[in-house]
């Protein structure tokens, strides 16, 4: 830890209109791109507010709880309540079952995940993240993008597919 950099900013005037812009730019942007808002939080507290990495995680991860809450809602009223004007494949669809199997399986690697930031320095972390962020960016910006799915055809009517109408 570099000298004079504090493990957490403290609270002053001047540092909550800072707290107040991370957090707004995190919802917009976490809710905007599906991001949990450590992507948002992490740098702002690093580079913004003096945090070590550690304990910008660490908030980063504090924050995201009610940030995630906050967007299900959201995701789950769209979901609920479509837009008649947007095409089919453009609706929100959840699967709360896969969701719930990552889920095990996130909150497994969070827990094994713990081990490796106990002993790995907060200048390490810091140029990891950086890394990783970049990566995804990279691949996110170069990577096809895919075609929205077409709904499953179904079999034709019997007029449409030629078999004459039995009068019934």
């Amino acid at each position: 830890m570099k000298k004079g950099r504090l493990p957490m900013p403290e609270i002053t005037g001047a540092n909550v209109g800072l707290f107040a812009l991370l957090g707004l730019a995190t919802g917009i942007l976490s809710k905007s791109f599906g991001v949990g808002g450590g992507i948002v939080m992490v740098p702002g507290f690093v580079f913004l507010l003096g945090a070590n990495q550690k304990s910008a995680q660490a908030m980063s991860l504090a924050i995201i709880i009610p940030t995630a809450l906050a967007g299900l809602v959201g995701y789950v009223y769209m979901m609920r309540h479509p837009d008649p004007a947007l095409a089919a494949s453009e609706h929100v669809h959840m699967s709360l079952a896969v969701a719930a199997i990552v889920a095990v399986f996130a909150v497994t690697g969070a827990f094994l995940g713990q081990y490796v930031i106990r002993w790995t320095p907060n200048a390490a972390l810091q140029k990891a993240f950086g890394v990783f962020v970049i990566v995804v960016g990279v691949y996110m910006l170069w990577r096809p993008a895919k075609k929205p799915q077409q709904p499953t055809p179904t079999a034709p009517p019997a007029a449409e597919a030629g078999v004459p109408d039995s009068g019934a």
